[in-house]
């Protein structure tokens, strides 16, 4: 089994073999294995270049037994396009990922999964509407994936695992990085009661380049994907464009015709790009879901302790030098544009203090904690999320849970940079 792992790794990091040519490979030749294992003239019979032939022919994957080791130390495991669990929505698109990165419990081929995208700077009603559909989706069978970024994706991770709904957080980046830095605590609780997915070799920095692929593997996961608030350009409308490629049911939730946040959204119904979403009922009727009672669910605990926050790879750039992110298979196909920031600077640069598990205080109710937090910010009238994080010394999971269900209920605003201050 390990033999079997060590030759499918080995394929992603072959210079020129993208998913087209794995899974073509692989059809060809039945296995991993097999393929580095067929001569010459086999390999320039299946139709690959002359270059691609002897970047197969000179590779040698017992090289990546200690990467394979590494891996399996910190608790990732490989899914192959042709494993069991290899999510089902994602096998009639030959330029999906042949292999991913998964850390979780999560089942990725649940009966029902929905995708959030949407701005990293959302407005109250963005997030509240985020919030309240989540709420109102809620059932057994039911996944939510998001990128993990700041904003609607991270309003979304957070109300599922409020819900006890299980939530995926799809990396644009390798297992070695936490990005954004600020999401280190939502990261590991996404983790353990959901999971965590990429298609990227662990060491591979956030690169402007990478976001594309992970927006379109967030769209290839999913059943239908909803859009809640977006400029025209960004990263959430290369969500849609993959979703739309992939034929997966488009939402968009629309928003005054002032409001720059909402002119995506409002653009993909005039096209009739998407669907408008006024409300839950409807959501479920155009995907022909039947209503269903309470959902109440447990996600099992990963088999592997929660580590400390993952250090510097011994190497950053890689042994593919930041290159093989860039290539697509076939060649030529363009890479979506990003919204200006989004990965500007990796997870060691962001420079700010994260209270850590020893660090933390007393645990404290959830009721406590927001009183808490109103108190603190009445008395300073503003303060941002890592004055808050040291003030109260609390789990950051707990800490965002309180922020949001206040800024739901009114009680406090959000301001840039990510400071809070009170209502009114």
């Amino acid at each position: 089994m390990e033999n079997n792992a060590l030759y499918q790794l080995a394929l992603s990091r072959i210079r020129g073999i993208g998913p087209v040519y794995t899974k073509m490979l692989v059809k060809r030749f039945g296995d991993a294995p097999s393929v580095f294992r067929a001569g010459r003239q086999a390999l320039e019979g299946s139709g690959l270049h002359s270059d691609q032939v002897e970047s197969l022919l000179r590779f040698e994957p017992a090289g990546l037994r200690q990467e394979l080791q590494h891996l399996q130390r910190i608790g990732v495991r490989m899914i192959f396009f042709t494993d069991r669990d290899y999510p089902r929505r994602l096998l009639p698109h030959p330029t999906a990922p042949a292999l991913l990165f998964y850390q979780g419990a999560a089942d990725l081929n649940t009966v029902k999964i929905i995708a959030v995208a949407g701005t990293r700077t959302p407005s109250l009603y963005g997030r509240q509407t985020t919030a309240q559909l989540i709420r109102a989706l809620a059932r057994p069978d039911l996944l939510i994936v998001s990128g993990l970024a700041f904003g609607i994706d991270a309003t979304a991770h957070e109300t599922a695992l409020r819900c006890g709904i299980p939530t995926i957080g799809v990396l644009g980046h390798g297992m070695d990085h936490i990005y954004p830095a600020l999401h280190r605590g939502l990261y590991y609780a996404v983790r353990r009661h959901g999971g965590i997915v990429t298609s990227f070799l662990h060491e591979t920095r956030p690169d402007r380049y990478t976001f594309p692929f992970r927006n379109k593997l967030v769209a290839g996961l999913c059943d239908a994907l909803i859009v809640i608030e977006s400029g025209v350009r960004g990263g959430s409308m290369s969500a849609v464009e993959a979703a739309i490629k992939f034929q997966k049911k488009v939402f968009a939730v629309p928003g005054r015709i002032t409001d720059e946040k909402s002119a995506g959204c409002l653009k993909l119904i005039q096209e009739q790009r998407a669907l408008p979403v006024i409300s839950a009922d409807q959501l479920k009727a155009a995907l022909g879901w039947e209503c269903t009672g309470g959902h109440v669910s447990h996600q099992p605990a990963l088999p592997f302790p929660l580590p400390a926050a993952p250090g510097k790879p011994e190497d950053d750039r890689g042994r593919n030098g930041g290159e093989e992110v860039r290539r697509m298979d076939p060649p030529g196909e363009e890479i979506d544009s990003v919204e200006p920031g989004e990965a500007e600077v990796g997870p060691e640069e962001v420079g700010r203090k994260v209270v850590g598990r020893g660090d933390a205080g007393p645990d404290i109710s959830r009721q406590t904690l927001e009183t808490l937090l109103i108190d603190l910010l009445r008395k300073e009238r503003s303060l941002s999320f890592d004055d808050l994080i040291t003030l109260t010394r609390q789990p950051i999971p707990s800490l965002s849970v309180a922020l949001l269900n206040l800024e739901i209920s009114g009680a406090i605003r959000t301001l840039p940079g990510r400071r809070y201050r009170p209502a009114g």
